[in-house]
């Protein structure tokens, strides 16, 4: 019988011919990963195709005249806030600075003596001090992130120092106006990788919302994705205030996805939101915190239900639309008309996943009202105004579908947030 045993290293290994590389042709400095890491002239180890190094890696790289050295990278924010680690650069293997460095981006430029023997590959080696565990279930040990690394045109900025980013949290109360949003118990520490930032939840993550004088109709949205907690498979998130023993709001969350709830709150009265799962709990491998699901871009702005839509339209995948706003190729609504002139609003988001664009044809009764090729990104279709009454037939047909990322898996054209028939004299034209 096997003994089972835990990994505690990875093992990078270049094969390499005495002429698979030139060295004469070596690159003065790498920004793209991983492309510029299958450049046939480049010698290099210790890094991931997608800029994670461990605690020791380096690199051959060319410096022509006239340039100096610069990196840029992540430090990544995880288990400790306070995290910091020790940064020695040595180039042909002498030390050219030290640098402790925090959580967060950093960029480092230094001058550097060109070489006496014209452009021939000088060895750039980093030194981490310590490294950390990328969350699950990835699981590399890495010490940071590589942006950009090597020899630029130019002098460094006068006594240059290592500059930090700050970490921003998932939560934005920016569109509140007056109000507030913050987090409260629940909530692990503010982790962060590449350029998102997110927090790990056990169980009942508190979000306290005070709303505004005057208004009390708000949209509570956040992206979550489920952790090894609940075995990285889909759960039922229950959302509810402190003050109620009922959720107002159930929603199975099956991969990384955004979250709409509708919120009734009291002016100027704070409000807490429990975020709740039944079960999950499983251990994490190497983290002793228990990680149901994790929480990104947490904001409570003025309510932006989907206007005009039916009650039939939340039932999941019905008419072409499922309960949280993503539509298949063909979706169909029936919206009521006064007897006055109208528009027809869509608006929505296309998903930014592998150049993904689309186009899309608005039928009214049958009849195409709208056609516009969409990017990536939010996007709002006005068509030109129309008489009639009544109830009126609302096709959208979309070009093009997507798959959604992750343990998602669902087929896709676009997430819709409005589709109403409005008075002509309040919007007319169309936006490009």
């Amino acid at each position: 019988m096997l003994a089972q045993r835990a990994y505690t290293t990875f093992l990078f290994v270049l094969l390499c011919g005495i002429n698979s590389y030139g060295q004469e042709g070596a690159p003065a400095q790498l920004s793209r990963f991983p492309e510029d890491l299958s450049s046939a002239n480049l010698e290099y180890d210790g890094i991931f195709d997608d800029g994670w190094v461990s605690v020791s890696s380096y690199f051959l790289l060319r410096q022509p005249r006239g340039t100096f050295f610069k990196i840029k990278g992540l430090i990544p924010q995880l288990r400790d806030p306070n995290f910091s680690t020790q940064l020695d650069i040595l180039i042909d293997r002498q030390l050219i600075t030290t640098k402790t460095l925090g959580c967060g981006e950093f960029t480092l430029e230094i001058s550097v003596p060109e070489p006496t023997t014209g452009e021939s590959p000088r060895r750039v080696e980093l030194k981490y001090s310590k490294s950390q565990l990328l969350p699950d279930p990835d699981d590399r040990p890495v010490a940071a992130q590589l942006f950009q690394l090597g020899f630029v045109p130019g002098t460094p900025a006068a006594a240059a120092p290592a500059t930090v980013k700050s970490m921003p949290d998932i939560v934005s109360s920016a569109a509140l106006g007056s109000g507030k949003i913050t987090l409260g118990s629940g909530w692990h520490e503010l982790e962060r990788v590449t350029t998102t930032s997110f927090r790990w939840v056990n169980n009942d993550a508190e979000i306290i919302v005070e709303a505004p004088a005057g208004k009390n109709r708000f949209t509570l949205s956040f992206e979550i994705e489920p952790g090894p907690g609940v075995g990285l498979k889909p759960f039922e998130l229950c959302l509810l205030k402190e003050s109620a023993k009922t959720p107002f709001e159930k929603i199975t969350v099956r991969g990384r996805e955004a979250v709409q709830a509708n919120l009734t709150l009291t002016p100027q009265t704070p409000e807490v939101i429990k975020l709740h799962i039944e079960g999950g709990g499983l251990p994490a491998p190497n983290d002793a915190r228990i990680l149901n699901f994790r929480v990104f871009n947490l904001k409570v702005s003025e309510f932006t239900a989907l206007r005009g839509l039916p009650a039939a339209a939340y039932a999941k995948k019905r008419g072409g639309m499922f309960d949280d706003g993503w539509v298949g190729k063909k979706t169909e609504f029936k919206l009521p008309q006064l007897i006055t002139p109208g528009v027809l609003v869509l608006q929505g988001a296309l998903p930014a996943l592998n150049d993904f664009t689309n186009e899309v044809v608005i039928k009214l009764d049958g009849k195409e009202v709208a056609r516009q090729k969409l990017n990536p990104g939010e996007f709002e279709i006005i068509t030109a105004p129309f008489s009639g009454g009544g109830v009126r037939k609302v096709e959208i047909l979309f070009q093009n579908e997507v798959q959604l990322p992750n343990t998602d898996q669902r087929m896709v054209s676009a997430l819709i947030r409005q589709v109403s028939i409005e008075k002509a004299a309040m919007k007319s034209g169309k936006k490009p």
